[in-house]
């Protein structure tokens, strides 16, 4: 009777063991689906479904060459927002509330130069963008109340 080596997908080897045995460890679950079977004779290595005995007992073929597919992480947000660099994203916000608040603007024009270091240091953590933002903001609210205030006053 010819005898099998089983190799599961993880590397794991079992046998060897004639059909009948290797028949009962599919029964029992113990054989992956898309686990190979090694003859001992040196033969060409095949799937588990190519005997049928044991085909029967796995069901279906697997619908690919892996048992535990890779599943890629979500990102926690969409890219937009700068999570890993607070003092860009910050500063933005600080320097858009300037325009209400004056004061504000040198607060917000250091947050984002800060930000734009950050951001320009490591890549992946972004936020170059509200960085600049934040810079052309703060310089651009006290124009703007100069603006408001010459054309209240003329």
């Amino acid at each position: 009777m010819t005898q099998y080596k089983i190799k599961m997908p993880d590397g794991t080897e079992f046998g060897p063991a004639d059909l009948d045995t290797i028949v009962q460890w599919a029964k029992e679950g113990r054989i992956a689906k898309a686990a190979l079977l090694y003859p001992e004779d040196g033969g060409e290595p095949m799937s588990v479904f190519a005997q049928p005995r044991i085909a029967s007992i796995l069901g279906a073929p697997p619908t690919s060459h892996s048992i535990t597919p890779e599943v890629k992480q979500a990102k926690s947000s969409s890219g937009w927002f700068p999570t890993g660099n607070p003092l860009s994203l910050w500063g933005y916000y600080i320097s858009v509330a300037g325009f209400l608040i004056p004061l504000l603007c040198p607060i917000s024009l250091i947050m984002g130069c800060v930000g734009m270091v950050r951001a320009i240091q490591n890549p992946k953590a972004k936020g170059f963008v509200h960085g600049l933002v934040a810079v052309l903001f703060s310089l651009g609210s006290p124009a703007f109340w100069y603006f408001v205030f010459a054309y209240a006053l003329a």
